[in-house]
């Protein structure tokens, strides 16, 4: 409530506001964001193409933009074993290995280096034993060669500066994400 409170003021000043990456529910406010649902389309979509039909799914439930990523992921895979990040992760991901699962979809290049410690823990090889795929290519996808969904980050900086700049407010602004492929899915079969 506080929050909402916050952003009325905003509001009642006339404060010119662009949500960038990400927006509130029920906070009418200009935004410039990646279509989080597409970045899981497009991981479900390369676990396919390699012929991975055994997935899992990374999340930290109630966080939108995981829970977003995941929707998308669904939405071409139709079945995967969801797993929550949070204190029994490692059990969760030892349990999925055994089984089978071949792809493991992490929301978050963070989140896939903490999955890809736990399993070099299990002596699990990334991909050989298991392939990932993670969203947002920062450095640490490079730094792993990680399979990432490129978050349009400078863009959508780029994009909101010039909006609030030249005074186009309120905008509404969507970038589709792309895929980089690296190193991290193996193709099955």
């Amino acid at each position: 409530e506080a929050l909402l409170q916050a952003f009325e003021k905003i509001e009642e000043q006339n404060i010119p506001l662009i949500m960038i990456d990400h927006s509130y529910a029920g906070i009418a406010s200009s935004k410039v964001v990646m279509d989080e649902r597409k970045a899981g389309k497009l991981a479900g979509e390369c676990f396919l193409r390699y012929g991975h039909s055994k997935l899992a799914g990374v999340l930290i439930e109630h966080h939108a933009q995981s829970v977003e990523r995941m929707a998308g992921f669904g939405d071409v895979v139709k079945e995967y074993a969801p797993i929550p990040v949070g204190a029994e992760l490692k059990i969760k991901l030892r349990q999925a290995i055994e089984d089978g699962v071949t792809g493991l979809f992490c929301f978050s290049d963070f989140i896939a280096k903490v999955c890809i410690d736990l399993l070099d823990e299990m002596g699990c090889r990334i991909p050989e034993d298991i392939s990932i795929i993670s969203v947002d290519d920062t450095e640490l996808a490079k730094a792993y060669h990680l399979t990432s969904v490129s978050h349009p980050k400078q863009k959508l900086g780029a994009y909101a500066a010039r909006a609030m700049m030249q005074g186009k407010i309120p905008v509404q602004k969507i970038f589709t994400p792309l895929l980089t492929e690296r190193e991290s899915v193996q193709k099955k079969g």
